[in-house]
């Protein structure tokens, strides 16, 4: 007994020593997934031209070689002599017994060459191939085949021209064929599948395409023979290169290279959100959690050690119908590996009567669409003008993408110090005796009146959005036309709100979802779009019980066309400068109903709507996708987090790096738990400028409305947040005004230095010590600008 107390005592002063050791290392900060970690440990490679692979194209950085039995591109950067594969490049197992048993059969000694574990012959044709289909058997469960599979060849490469070979496939088990395009240039590889190519009896169980799964696998386990067991026994791990995956969530994220120790769930970013009409189910939940972010853009990349390698690879075509996703390691293989994957078809369940019953099936048409991505190359730290090979080094690289296609453009922002945006709450509608209500919390007067105060407070720099500005508020308002209420403020009262604001600079506009609709605002079956087995589709708020409409429905696409032309002219005819527009600027969806639409012409839709608006009006979209960047002047809610999956180990600035200097990009509302000196700290390091959603009443009016979870809005509450905040940000950020966004370095846990093209650097250090750069001494929870002449 004595002895048992004495090991319980012992175990309890060493559990303290161990929970007291950590905060007593000078006060260390400890990142999360909601930092940045210091980059990887540099890597060690053999500078080595491929064996086994036939030459196919050089430039100046590359060297481009096939080995056709394995369907794998080997390209090789002059520029370092490192060498990066489209496949693992390893023999199948199977070939190894069955060369085992040769050389056994003639007396000869086997040569026993290592394998792989949890690689089967599957996974290994899918980890060597170019090309990988995905198809439904009878049971909706899908297969994989690939274009080097076990057993033969069944692919054949034709050269056109120099710099553009073709990948001719027959998939083996299933009837499908298609030609991969691949075309070689000085900055990297670009493939294309056209839709019209893929061939076939079998093309309408096609599920997806991947696309050089493996290129930056990191990991692997061997398993090697042993003399003394006479069998395959010993396990060798091949290493985990220093590096990591950029995937676009939320402002974007980096899933280190790692040994999880555990099974984690795989990250799939689906670009530009889900498409509601393709979903399992035609109904969703309100799941109880923050909503997951979904990807933005249609781009990834891998980076292989310190500022030494990296490629990003982001689709010109095809990216709305683009999955990303990476599998860590210990979930399937031993690898983490990340790859695009094309979506073609979708098990949907088809319901056919009121109960709910019904079947699985799959679309009668499959998706159409082509396929055209690339793939850049990065190499070195930058100190060559060229992009870094890091996440930074994606960003700028992408960036450029998007500069030279036209997608976004340099955006002139002529003042000396940010912008801030202010948004107001003015109604919404709760329910009453005799039907809905209105609850007002701003007016029209009262708006102006806190704009007024704000200006003479001296910022001066403002642009607002009027929320719930007509009858029915938020959720009952028509899209369409505008149904003025006294009680919010008439149409006089809002054309003097918006003429008093403009002769001050103040950009006043009225805020409108055109998606989001409900059976109180409208007749759903002329204005929802369907699911593809013909019901409308339906989003239900199961854990917000008081707000008084519990369901949702998302308008077609032409309807959201039209609403958007009728309910603009109206705003034109008050003199607005700007719209701001919500719902479509986020949600894509196909319709099925008889004169629907696919997600590619909804985009068509949309862009043409944003390039008629955008001629003579500023347009502030929020949080819009990549497609509608050409037209959009202010970005608002853009997400300084992403989902924060286990999976993912930082948080880095993607989104903003790519966006930087083109528009203007606010933060998510400060008021909403988004305020803290960490927080105030993340805009000056993410670039992202402030806003706030107002009111002139206590939200808590708004507890029986859907506009509910807007808890917190009351201006008196939020007069001094307001200009503390912004004096921070503004503090920071007018000095770079006009600049590019050059670099981004984490010189330690907690401190990070941003870098500009107008020679100004700027430290934010989100630790509690302070810390020294540049001969300088930086307070904890504070930042420094470093002038073009500290710099130097």
């Amino acid at each position: 007994m004595l002895l048992r107390n004495t090991k319980r005592i012992l175990s309890f002063v060493l559990l303290l020593a161990i929970i007291f050791a950590i905060p007593s290392a000078a006060g260390e900060y400890i990142p999360t997934n909601r930092d940045t970690r210091p980059a990887p440990q540099p890597m060690t490679f053999e500078n080595k031209t491929p064996s086994d692979f036939t030459l196919l194209y050089e430039t100046d950085n590359f060297k481009y070689y096939f080995r056709e039995d394995r369907d794998i591109i080997a390209v090789y950067d002059k520029r370092n002599g490192y060498t990066w594969k489209t496949g693992l490049d390893i023999p199948f197992a199977r070939d190894i017994d069955d060369r085992i048993r040769e050389a056994l059969d003639k007396g000869e000694t086997p040569n026993y060459e290592p394998k792989e574990d949890k690689l089967n012959t599957t996974y290994t044709q899918v980890a060597n191939s170019l090309v990988t289909v995905e198809y439904y058997d009878e049971s909706m469960n899908i297969k994989r085949t690939s274009s080097a599979p076990y057993g033969g060849d069944r692919s054949t490469l034709k050269k056109f021209a120099d710099d553009y070979y073709r990948l001719d496939i027959d998939f083996p088990n299933v009837d499908i064929s298609l030609k991969l395009h691949i075309y070689f240039d000085n900055k990297g590889i670009r493939y294309e599948i056209r839709d019209e190519e893929i061939e076939g009896s079998d093309t309408s169980i096609l599920a997806a395409v991947l696309i050089s799964p493996f290129l930056g696998a990191s990991g692997g386990v061997q398993v090697l023979w042993s003399e003394e067991d006479q069998d395959y026994t010993i396990y060798k791990p091949k290493g985990i290169i220093p590096g990591y995956v950029l995937v676009p969530d939320g402002s974007g994220a980096l899933i280190r290279f790692q040994d999880n120790h555990t099974l984690l769930q795989s990250y799939v970013g689906d670009v530009y959100g889900p498409d509601y009409s393709q979903s399992t189910y035609y109904y969703q939940y309100d799941q109880g959690y923050v909503p997951f972010k979904n990807p933005k853009m249609p781009v990834f990349g891998i980076a292989h050690g310190n500022r030494q390698n990296a490629f990003v690879a982001y689709a010109i075509e095809g990216g709305e119908y683009m999955e990303i996703v990476v599998n860590p390691e210990e979930n399937l293989t031993h690898y983490t590996w990340a790859y695009p994957r094309f979506v073609y078809n979708i098990v949907y369940h088809q319901v056919y009567n009121k109960k709910g019953d019904g079947y699985f099936t799959l679309l009668k048409d499959r998706n159409h669409f082509n396929v055209n991505i690339r793939y850049d190359f990065l190499e070195g730290d930058g100190k060559n003008g060229e992009p870094p090979a890091d996440y930074v080094g994606m960003a700028l690289s992408y960036r450029q993408h998007l500069l030279d296609s036209g997608i976004i453009n340099d955006y002139a922002y002529d003042s000396e110090h940010i912008p801030i945006r202010l948004d107001f709450v003015m109604a919404d509608a709760k329910k009453s005796i005799l039907g809905f209500e209105d609850v007002v919390v701003t007016t029209a007067e009262q708006a102006g009146e806190i704009l007024n105060d704000i200006y003479e407070g001296g910022i001066e720099n403002i642009s607002s959005g009027l929320l719930g500005f007509q009858k029915g508020g938020i959720t009952l308002g028509k899209p369409w036309k505008t149904s003025w209420n006294r009680s919010i403020g008439s149409k006089r009262d809002l054309e003097k709100l918006i003429a008093d604001a403009a002769k001050k600079g103040m950009d006043v506009s009225f805020a409108q979802d055109y998606i989001t609709i409900n059976e109180e605002q409208m007749s759903l079956p002329s204005n929802a779009s369907k699911h593809a087995n013909g019901w409308l589709n339906e989003y239900v708020y199961s854990r917000f019980t008081s707000f008084p409409i519990r369901s949702i429905a998302f308008a077609k696409a032409r309807k959201s066309s039209e609403w958007i032309l009728k309910q603009t002219a109206i705003f034109e005819k008050l003199n607005v400068s700007s719209y701001t527009i919500d719902g479509i600027t986020h949600t894509l969806l196909s319709d099925y109903s008889r004169q629907g639409n696919n997600v590619k012409e909804a985009i068509s839709l949309y862009k043409e709507i944003f390039a008629a608006l955008g001629e003579n009006h500023t347009i502030n979209a929020v949080s819009p996708n990549a497609y509608l960047w050409p037209y959009v002047d202010r970005f608002l809610n853009a997400p300084v987090f992403s989902t924060q999956y286990v999976i993912e180990t930082d948080n880095v600035p993607f989104l903003q790096m790519v966006l930087y200097g083109t528009m203007e990009l606010y933060a998510p509302y400060s008021n909403f738990s988004f305020y803290t000196d960490k927080d105030i700290l993340r805009m000056i390091d993410y670039n992202v400028y402030p806003s706030f959603l107002l009111s002139h009443e206590s939200s808590h009016y708004l507890a029986s409305t859907n506009s509910a979870n807007f808890y917190s809005t009351e201006y008196n509450l939020y007069k001094g947040l307001i200009k503390e905040t912004y004096a921070k940000v503004d503090g920071a950020l007018k000095n770079v005004i006009g600049s590019r966004w050059i670099d981004r370095e984490v010189i330690k846990n907690g401190v990070v230095v941003n870098t500009y093209d107008n020679g100004v650097q700027i430290l934010i250090n989100y630790t509690d010590n302070p810390v020294t750069y540049r001969n300088t001494e930086v307070d904890a929870l504070s930042y420094h600008v470093f002038t073009q002449q500290e710099v130097m």
